[in-house]
């Protein structure tokens, strides 16, 4: 991908995770790295319903939708001073951030850590949305253009931006 922008998202380490006063919410894609494995011991849990782990839902790999009305339902009891902290892959993380502000919470008051994985990227010519691998180039699911992946980050779309990387066959497959 090429140099960062202003728009490309900065995450925090989870060595330098503060822990904030008042509640917090703990909302994990999975625990299986070291980070989450780190911020599990720094922050011990007594409360274990402040803490909703997507990989432990019975179909995980389906389950997000219902793990965001989760958090939905777990936020409507919130009072001020709430804070959450957010880890997984850059794709889970931005679906989880549009949840937490829908229900009032402030950008200050979330703590975004990433893990690596997938993340979205955005076709601009067709407005798809797919998972990609980290890769500078990619070719749009639905519109087949060849599409340079640019270091732009849409924090309302939670992806990057897929520009038609190649000018002599703008339309892909579809020309």
């Amino acid at each position: 991908m090429q140099d960062p922008m202003n728009s490309t998202p900065i995450y925090q380490a989870a060595t330098a995770l503060q822990f904030q006063s008042g509640s917090t919410l703990f909302l994990f894609q999975h625990t299986q790295h070291a980070d989450a494995q780190l911020l599990l011991q720094k922050f011990a849990f007594e409360d274990q319903s402040n803490l909703l782990i997507l990989a432990e839902m019975p179909n995980a790999d389906t389950d997000l939708d219902q793990y965001l009305q989760r958090i939905q339902q777990r936020m409507q009891h919130a009072t001020t001073g709430w804070h959450a902290v957010v880890y997984g892959d850059e794709a889970f993380i931005w679906r989880v951030m549009q949840t937490l502000l829908a229900t009032g919470l402030m950008q200050d008051e979330i703590s975004l850590i990433s893990s690596t994985g997938p993340r979205q990227v955005y076709c601009v010519h067709c407005g798809h949305q797919q998972l990609y691998s980290q890769q500078d180039y990619c070719d749009c699911e639905q519109c087949g253009v060849h599409l340079l992946v640019r270091s732009h980050f849409s924090r309302r779309l939670g992806a990057y931006m897929g520009v038609c990387a190649d000018a002599d066959y703008p339309h892909g497959d579809a020309a």
